[in-house]
């Protein structure tokens, strides 16, 4: 398949150069298109457009390399990342994907996920990541420190993952140069449907040539269906109450479940309700004294935490109570620095792991800096 007749720009202020729009070419250190894409997401995992996949957030998933290959029945497993919010994702490279085979494709899909969930433990998956990770001369802390700079215990991390495992959910991604029509249209009708499962497409163009330099352009496809409004303009998504409600009551972990469905009626009650604002993330958040968003809440479990509404605390001292407050709840780390934060940060404890004891307290000091 050549284009070379075809060329993108890059343009450095006032000056543009060309480069030919064609696959990668032959060479001694990456022969093959195969062997380019297995040095990207083996050693440049940010090739996974984080804010694509989960557009809407301020804080998008931020991926790891910490498996490859690994085998689903008979099925290859190309890459396995893991994410700051401990979600698997599931890489499988398809270099030239025949449109006519969509139906096929789509069965080998379908009998991959399958077989992952009836199959695959977090024990085989962790066991298969050690032996990598030994073989790649890697080591967890240096994982654990690229997910999160302020620092995690190595056990918060496999709790992390062990939470997420443990509620079905899954990232699966196809990456191809080109994803045909009909496999994205099976994509989101997926993601219409499955509400811990999350399937995606990922072309990667790569332009120029590898002597000098090259343009890589991942595009992510296949995102959640969206209503068809043909002659009206778009109205932008939210989560209401009610969709909330209804998203909340697929949760497949009852504890987590009527958790987040209390905090959804306190919140509603008091007006203090805010709601998210995209559709492939369901999330909630609570007003604080300021009137700005001081938490959110994932279907997940995770909570982040915004700093601006802190720093926007009449004083000093309630500040420090809240952040004293999250500190002996274990939710927050000792050793926080206001200023080096940025807008939001996922708090280290998910709602499913407070005990009664603690959900209590959380949600006294809610009531203190919610005005609930």
């Amino acid at each position: 398949m050549s284009v070379s007749s075809e060329e993108v720009f890059v343009i450095k202020g006032k000056n543009m150069s060309a480069m030919p729009a064609a696959p990668v070419p032959v060479s001694t250190s990456l022969r093959t298109y195969a062997e380019t894409l297995q040095h990207l997401f083996t050693r440049h995992p940010r090739v996974l457009p984080g804010a694509q996949i989960q557009p809407g957030t301020l804080d998008p998933p931020r991926f790891v390399h910490v498996l490859a290959p690994f085998m689903v029945g008979p099925q290859r497993i190309d890459h396995v990342f893991v994410d700051q919010h401990g979600g698997l994702t599931a890489v499988m490279v398809l270099l030239e994907p025949d449109p006519g085979a969509v139906r096929f494709i789509t069965g080998q899909i379908m009998e991959t996920l399958a077989t992952w969930f009836k199959t695959v433990t977090l024990r085989e998956l962790r066991a298969h990541m050690e032996n990598y990770w030994g073989s790649t001369n890697q080591k967890v802390t240096l994982i654990i420190n690229e997910l999160w700079p302020e620092g995690r215990t190595e056990e918060a991390f496999w709790e992390n993952i062990q939470l997420r495992f443990d509620a079905h959910h899954l990232r699966f991604i196809l990456a191809a140069p080109q994803i045909p029509s009909g496999l994205v249209q099976v994509f989101e009708f997926m993601n219409s449907q499955f509400l811990s499962v999350q399937t995606l497409g990922l072309e990667l163009r790569l332009y120029g040539d590898e002597a000098s330099s090259m343009l890589l352009v991942p595009r992510i496809v296949g995102g959640a269906r969206r209503p068809d409004r043909k002659n009206d303009d778009p109205e932008p998504f939210i989560w209401t109450p009610a969709r909330m409600e209804s998203a909340i009551a697929n949760v497949p972990d009852p504890l987590l479940a009527r958790r987040l469905h209390q905090l959804l009626e306190i919140f509603v009650d008091k007006q203090l309700y805010m709601p998210g604002a995209s559709l492939d993330h369901p999330f909630f958040g609570v007003r604080g004294l300021s009137g700005e968003r001081l938490f959110t809440f994932e279907l997940s479990g995770n909570i982040h935490l915004f700093f601006h509404e802190i720093n926007q605390l009449d004083s000093i001292l309630k500040r420090d109570d809240l952040l004293l407050s999250l500190r002996n709840l274990a939710l927050l780390d000792a050793g926080l620095e206001l200023k080096k934060k940025p807008i939001a940060t996922q708090l280290r404890r998910n709602l499913f792991q407070l005990s009664e004891v603690e959900f209590s307290e959380f949600l006294s000091t809610l009531g203190r800096y919610t005005g609930g």
